[in-house]
Parts: C-alpha cells; structure tokens; sequence
C-alpha cells in the first residue's frame, strides 16, 4: 500500500514514545495509558514523513508539538515520538487504493485476456484513448466561481460544499461526462482520495457511452449494401 499524504487539519494518533517535549524541565502531556495514543492535528506538513501537531494529551490540555516523524502505513515504529493514521483511514485509503483498480476492470481484463475473448469491446485503454482532458473542483469552488461572475457573494462559508469533490471528462468529440464524491465526516475529507474517486466514477459513465457506439458500427457492418436505387 502506498503512503497517506498528510494534510493540515486530519486527525492521527500521536504517541511521545517516552520522548520529553519542549524545552529542558518543562511540563509534560499527562499520559494515563501508555497503551493509548493521543488526539493529535495536523498543523503543518513538512513532508510525507514528517509534521507539526497540536496533541490533545489524556488530561484535555493541548501541546503544540513540532516535527513528529510521521510513520507510513506499515513501516517500522521509529525511536522517539512519533505519529500515525488511525485504522479507519488505512482502512479507507486502501479501499480507495484498490478503486480504480476494480472500478476500471483491470483484474477482469486480465481474466478476459487469458480466456482468449478477443472479439471487438471497449476497454480501459480505448476510454483512456478517448479523453482529451480532465478537471476537478469541489462543489464550493464552482459555487463561488459563479458568484464572481455575477459578482455577488457567497455570504456564508459552506463546510459541506467543500466535501463534494466533482470530475469533469472531456471527450475527443467534445462530450463530457462528470463523476462525483461526496465525504460525510469533514475529517476523512482528502482531496486526492476525492479526485480519484470521482475520476473513477466518471470513468463508469464512459462505459455504455463507447458500447453503444461500437454496437452501433457492429450491427451497421452487418448490414447489407444498398444499391443506389434503394439509397434513391
């Protein structure tokens, strides 16, 4: 599985690792359970491996925290104190991980390919093919998009607006097609894991489109000529 990019505003457990934080003799988080990690946030992303916390210690009182090595999925659990994602997301990110994968039918193409089905049909390559661009943006991006056109105003910020991530297909003849993902709880939102959803979703909707079409010209090329006078 892949790394998890850290963004500012996600949740993670962070665990002191028997590390003091600060300065020399200075307070320490109250810790009740070794075996429980604490609250933390993340307040600034130095890289993929390393971030600035504010942690939440087992008392309730908050401790900005810099540098914390951030450890990646399953990589080894570092000396000091350190920082890591909750199940749930590992979770999630791996089922979004494997999304594109099931949703653009590599695993059954495989399957088809080796079955020797090798009569005329629509594969991922040929959608691939078939896409000239794609854009994204979240639902509060193009609200406030047409509000500057008519410049007039949002008024108040809309939390959820900013959770619907939407995808836009163009295709080689200019038709589009848009997939969307929609995130419940704001803390799993992750605009990466947004766009790669509705990209997929997207994706879907070229599937019939392209059928048609190749149905189409299957059964025009089943036909038989007309003479001139029948065409008259």
């Amino acid at each position: 599985m892949s790394i998890i990019k850290p963004t500012i505003g996600r949740k993670v457990w962070f665990w002191p690792n028997g590390s003091h934080i600060g300065p020399p003799l200075a307070a320490q988080p109250e810790c009740f359970d070794h075996s429980q990690a604490m609250d933390a946030t993340v307040v600034c992303v130095w890289g993929d491996y390393m971030v600035n916390l504010l942690v939440v210690d087992h008392g309730g009182s908050t401790w900005p925290v810099r540098s914390v090595a951030m450890r990646q999925t399953d990589a080894k659990k570092p000396q000091g104190m350190y920082c890591e994602w909750m199940p749930y997301q590992t979770a999630q990110a791996k089922k979004v991980e494997e999304l594109p994968l099931s949703a653009s039918g590599a695993t059954i193409e495989q399957e088809i390919q080796a079955k020797g089905l090798t009569a005329p049909r629509v594969t991922l390559d040929d959608i691939k093919a078939n896409i000239a661009s794609e854009h994204y943006f979240t639902a509060e991006e193009g609200i406030q998009g047409a509000l500057a056109k008519r410049r007039t105003d949002l008024g108040v910020e809309n939390q959820a607006l900013s959770l619907l991530t939407f995808c836009v297909l163009t295709l080689r003849n200019g038709f589009t097609v848009t997939g969307e993902s929609a995130c419940a709880s704001p803390e799993n939102f992750n605009a990466e894991i947004g766009r790669k959803i509705a990209h997929a979703n997207a994706v879907q909707k070229i599937f019939p489109l392209m059928g048609y079409t190749l149905k189409e010209r299957l059964y025009q090329a089943t036909q038989p000529a007309q003479s001139p006078e029948q065409l008259a």
